[in-house]
């Protein structure tokens, strides 16, 4: 995840059209991917959990070392750029970025926490 955190800032930023990934990022996003070994390894793996016939249908990602290495950072780029070649990044709503940070109260008893606005 080095290689990609230290690739990523010449990358074009996540830029959207029409609520999903713009086509040049997205070009330049996948070029990146495919000179990265981990990169490919993970994105393989997860499909592999995803699609296949005896896959588990989901998959968790340890996010740590990516967000130590930057990955929110440029809205995001790091995990659009790894995360975009498992589905279509898209924007629910126009007044909200591509990745939305979630708030925590950590002070309400956790059932009557009902959402993430």
């Amino acid at each position: 995840m080095a290689l990609l955190a230290k690739a990523a800032p010449d990358l074009p930023d996540p830029v959207l059209d029409h609520g999903h990934l713009a086509e040049e990022p997205a070009r330049a996003y996948d070029a990146l991917r495919e000179t990265l070994v981990d990169a490919q390894l993970l994105v393989d793996h997860c499909q592999t959990l995803l699609r296949h016939r005896y896959g588990d249908d989901y998959a968790v990602i340890e996010a740590a070392p990516l967000l130590d290495a930057g990955a929110l950072d440029n809205d995001g780029k790091i995990l659009t750029i790894l995360l975009s070649r498992l589905g279509t990044p898209l924007r629910a709503f126009d007044r909200w970025p591509l990745w939305k940070e979630l708030g925590t109260k950590l002070d309400i008893e956790p059932m009557r926490a009902a959402d993430s606005g």
